[in-house]
């Protein structure tokens, strides 16, 4: 009888971590390439171009279908030929929760098992019901598709690649930048004294955004769920991988397991997804993901991995009851339409300011994935996460907020890093003509008007030359004061961004006149008729 000499497990298992963590520093390559002015040759949305539960979520709520999601059809190919390989090979969030694991002790030891915490009456209820509900993330997954069906798409923010990429933005990517500021304010000093007066004036612009808290939190969450068995959110609840699990039942890359086997069940006990049954000979097909962790640990020689299948191996297909598939589809639909009739859809806020190229509302909503691709790409970090600003459909999808940033007038990299389309990839010069706001003065407030200061600060701040101060005579006096010119102003925010006045800006922008096009141009005639109008009459009156 061959026996596997331990080396070899070894190797099998070092040759895993490190293409594990290779793709994990890759996707964290791309993640910080993600930024102004965006020179990557490699599309920094890759891994969301390849993930199909984003591709099929935006096809059934938007109703169509993305040019960039055809690189989602490579990974359904791969997974039919091969089998559920992703997962315990490339997906990135797969590995944080296996660090995670490793990190915090819940990972197998070399000579121990799965450590898990006290087996207190709630957790032994909670593994119970897991037990009970072993097609959980397949009902998850029909309550997401189903709730995508009817316009409802904010459950894609649950996809593991999406939640990955909004933490990474929302959260860890700020505290990063904090660190690195306070290094360099640390270091500082001791630069200045020998001579490195770059190094002693370096900083970073530190992003701020809003509900990082919960972004943060979701995620831990997340990781902590293997307290309770190993690889839970994998295991139990990820929709990608119940996706993914569908196909793998037609790879042609199987567990085999010889007559060797001992039947010691080691590799039962070792495996992270519970896919070796009570019978080890058997193998749950679609759970297995190809991490050959069982023929690591076997000490007989008695598992490989290979084209053809044993008589005796068995795969558990996805069998779901009448009663817990109408149940999943019902959920989904309730879901969807409580999102669309509530109370706060119809009635937008004032000052939701949509990115330039953004589809109009509903389109948009259905389009978007919550990813946070378009916030950190952003040079100003004015794009901010919404609340329930349109409604609870509209949680985490983008807003710009000027007053922490405006949109410059030379970057249109939200489209070009979007992966479906909820934002439009629009050349610089339509990008200039996509009005989404106005701003407006509010006279009581500011300077100019309130206390006859010279300000020209907004006038300043407009790439657009939508300022104009006018000679204004009142009972107080006569004065310069400014006026926005509409039919030039597209709504950049830039002028809120940089107004003096503390607090809430003297000049805002809202939704007033905003334009969103699902398809065709921004630029018209008129438009380019109302800026020379507007430009030459600005020269006559500087020159009189």
């Amino acid at each position: 009888m061959r026996h596997l000499h331990p080396f070899q497990g070894d190797m099998i298992k070092r040759i895993r971590q490190i293409v594990q963590m290779g793709f994990l520093l890759f996707f964290l390559y791309l993640f910080f390439r993600t930024a102004y002015p965006l020179t990557s040759r490699l599309p920094v949305d890759l891994f969301l171009r390849i993930d199909p539960l984003v591709a099929l979520g935006t096809l059934l709520s938007g109703h169509a279908w993305v040019g960039k999601a055809l690189w989602s059809l490579v990974l359904l190919g791969a997974t039919l030929l091969i089998g559920r390989f992703f997962c315990g090979w490339i997906c990135p969030m797969g590995t944080s929760i296996a660090v995670s694991e490793k990190i915090f002790g819940f990972a197998p030891q070399r000579h121990g098992e799965h450590r898990e915490l006290q087996n207190t009456g709630f957790l032994r209820a909670l593994r119970a019901s897991v037990v009970r509900i072993p097609n959980l993330k397949m009902y998850f997954l029909g309550l997401l598709l189903v709730s995508c069906l009817f316009g409802f798409s904010a459950f894609l923010l649950f996809d593991p690649l999406v939640l990955l990429m909004r933490t990474a933005t929302l959260a860890f990517f700020p505290i990063l930048i904090f660190a690195v500021n306070l290094g360099l304010q640390t270091v500082g000093p001791l630069a200045e004294r020998i001579g490195w007066d770059a190094l002693s004036y370096m900083s970073y612009a530190q992003p701020y955004f809003g509900w990082n808290m919960v972004a943060l939190i979701l995620f831990i969450g997340i990781m902590a769920l293997s307290a309770i068995a190993r690889r839970f959110w994998c295991r139990n609840l990820c929709p990608l991988g119940a996706l993914l699990s569908l196909f793998s039942r037609f790879g042609g890359i199987k567990r085999r397991v010889s007559d060797a086997c001992i039947e010691c069940g080691l590799c039962a006990r070792r495996c992270p997804m519970g896919a070796i049954p009570e019978d080890v000979h058997a193998t749950r097909t679609p759970e297995c993901i190809q991490c050959q962790t069982c023929a690591a640990v076997c000490s007989e020689d008695a598992i490989h991995f290979g084209r053809s299948t044993p008589r005796e191996q068995v795969q558990r297909a996805f069998d779901p009851s009448k009663r817990a598939l109408l149940v999943s589809a019902g959920a989904g639909l309730v879901v969807a339409a409580a999102a669309r009739t509530g109370a706060s859809v119809p009635m937008p806020d004032t000052y939701l300011i949509r990115p330039p190229g953004a589809l109009p509302e509903s389109s948009f909503l259905d389009r978007c994935v919550r990813c946070g691709a378009c916030m950190k790409v952003c040079p100003t970090y004015g794009l901010q996460p919404s609340f329930l600003q349109s409604g609870i459909e509209g949680f985490w999808t983008p807003r710009l907020v000027p007053r922490i940033g405006g949109c410059e007038q030379k970057c249109n990299l939200c489209g070009r890093v979007c992966p479906t389309g909820a934002i439009r990839d629009l050349p610089l010069e339509e990008k200039q003509f996509a009005k989404i706001g106005t701003a407006i003065i509010e006279r009581r407030k500011c300077l100019a008007w309130e206390q006859m200061k010279t300000c020209l600060v907004c006038d300043e701040a407009c790439p657009y030359d939508a300022i104009e101060f006018r000679v204004v005579t009142d009972f107080i006096g006569t004065f310069r004061r400014p006026f926005v010119i509409e039919e030039k102003c597209i709504g950049c925010g830039l002028c809120e961004q940089k107004c003096p006045v503390g607090g809430a800006s003297a000049i805002r922008v809202d939704r007033t006149e905003e334009e969103r096009r699902a398809s065709g141009s921004y630029i018209t005639e008129r438009k380019r008729q109302l800026r020379e109008v507007h430009d030459e009459e600005k020269d006559y009156f500087e020159e009189m």
